[in-house]
This record gives structure tokens, C-alpha cells and sequence, in this order.
């Protein structure tokens, strides 16, 4: 009995360690406008139970405007953003904001650059971009396990090839300055597969790893994009959950969630469970 009893006090002493070192991390594009049958008020709450069921934590949103990320910080219990519009630098357009449980984490400094080789400080379109693209990124304190990290998200632009290749290399860059030796985190939309070019240069470098690579567990059914249900691919991920060498991935999962037949966005989130 006493044996048994000692068990249970290590499997739950076990089971406690883990859940202070795990992080469900993810990423997800939710434009505001879409297709007839597709607008936020009806695809609002059913994103809100998307979140609490899958107990997102931290994550990166992209094409949100800011009523959007406002509903979801009220409705969601705990849940607050950092971030700015990447057309005025405040309210108007869409951000590429991060989302966090304020009960699980704590914001220490955060900010937003402009991806361009001129000005990353005011809105302008960098390179070839067809628009202004931004990166937000925030200083982190994990609460559970008191470790800081530099969280990132960025939304890239979808024509511009040369702008995709030097957005990356710049996120790299202020990777670098802002988070020192930091744990690092990106997510975003970054409009090229595993295939391509930019994503090539980011696997050769060795401050990220691809989470769908490093994962013990991968649920891939279909493509990350689908165009409202129109642009299925067996395979193509350009949502991507990036992460440096202190995380570990236990799981990494493309979520085809729908409600009543209905696409809650044009891309599909991408979670990913990461631990310390």
C-alpha cells in the first residue's frame, strides 16, 4: 500500500513538472473580410471555442484588425495582444499582433518594424511587397517556469519573392539585436512552402528549427491555406511555427476545424506543443 501510495505522489509530482514546462504555441490567419456566408460575426464565437478548447496560450495572428483582436481579448478569459497595423502604426488595417494569456505569461517590452531595406520604423512597402508588411514581436516571462523568450509574428507578403527572401533575413537580423541569447519563438503567414527559396535559407541557418520538423507527433491532413475551401492541397504549409534550439515539439498539428460546414478563416491555425 505504502508503495503504492509513493507511486502516485511521483506520477503526480511527474505529471505537474510537465504541465509547468509545456506551451501550446500556434499561429493563425484571420482576415476580417471574406467571402459571402465567411464574416467575422459569424465566424467570431466559434473561434473564441476554438481557442478555449484547444487551450491556446501564446500565438501570432495575421490580417486582424483591431475590433477582431478586441473581441478576443474580451472573450476569451485572460487573453490580452501587443501589436499594430501595419498601414498607420496604430488602429487602422491589419496587424500581425501576438495574442497571450496574461495569467500564464508576462509582457516585459514589445514592438513593431516594418519589413524594408529603407525604413522599419513608419509604414512602406519593402523590396517588391505589394504592401506594407510588418513584424510584431514581444519579450515574454513564462510564469511556470520563470524562463524569458523573444516571441515573433509576421505575415509576408504573397507576390513579392525578393521581399519574402529579405523579410527573412531582416527578421533574423533583429532576432538577433532585440532578443540578445533569448529562447526565440516566430510564427506567421509566410506565403512560401518548404519548398521554396526563403524557407531553404532559414533551414540552413541555425538559430530556427521548423516545429513540423522537430515534432514527435504530426497531423497533416491537407494543406495550411485553403481559400475558403477552394485551394485544397495534399500538402503545403506557408503558416509556419518556427522555434530555436530550447524548445523540444511534442506535437505540431494543421486543425481543420469548421462550423455547420463553414471555414472559420481562408487558412487553416497551426498549433504546435513545445516544451522548455
Amino acid at each position: 500500500m505504502k508503495k503504492t501510495i509513493t507511486y502516485l505522489i511521483l506520477f503526480f509530482i511527474h505529471s505537474s513538472l510537465i504541465a509547468q514546462e509545456k506551451l501550446i504555441v500556434g499561429t493563425f490567419n484571420i482576415p476580417v473580410r471574406a467571402a459571402a456566408g465567411y464574416l467575422w460575426e459569424d465566424r467570431k464565437q466559434p473561434i473564441i471555442d476554438f481557442l478555449k478548447y484547444y487551450e491556446w496560450e501564446i500565438f501570432g495572428v495575421q490580417e486582424a484588425q483591431y475590433q477582431q483582436l478586441v473581441d478576443i481579448s474580451t472573450l476569451v478569459p485572460n487573453f490580452s495582444f501587443v501589436g499594430v497595423s501595419r498601414d498607420d502604426g496604430s488602429k487602422q488595417g491589419e496587424h500581425s499582433a501576438i495574442v497571450y494569456n496574461q495569467q500564464l505569461f508576462t509582457l516585459q517590452q514589445s514592438g513593431t518594424f516594418w519589413l524594408s531595406g529603407t525604413d522599419q520604423e513608419h509604414a512602406n512597402k519593402g523590396w517588391d511587397a505589394a504592401y506594407p508588411r510588418i513584424c510584431t514581436w514581444g519579450i515574454f516571462k513564462d510564469l511556470r517556469k520563470g524562463k524569458t523568450f523573444l516571441f515573433m509574428n509576421t505575415h509576408l507578403d504573397h507576390l513579392g519573392e525578393v521581399s519574402r527572401m529579405e523579410s527573412v533575413k531582416l527578421i533574423l537580423a533583429k532576432a538577433k539585436e532585440i532578443g540578445k541569447n533569448l529562447p526565440i519563438i516566430l510564427t506567421g503567414d509566410f506565403n512560401f512552402d518548404d519548398q521554396s527559396n526563403a524557407y531553404n535559407y532559414l533551414k540552413q541557418n541555425a538559430m530556427l528549427k521548423d516545429s513540423y520538423q522537430l515534432a514527435k507527433i504530426v497531423y497533416e491532413p491537407n494543406s495550411t491555406f485553403q481559400g475558403w475551401g477552394k485551394s485544397f492541397k495534399e500538402k503545403s504549409r506557408i503558416d509556419h511555427i518556427f522555434l530555436s534550439k530550447h524548445f523540444r515539439v511534442h506535437k505540431y498539428g494543421i486543425l481543420t476545424s469548421t462550423h455547420m460546414g463553414d471555414y472559420l478563416s481562408d487558412h487553416f491555425p497551426v498549433m504546435a506543443e513545445i516544451n522548455w
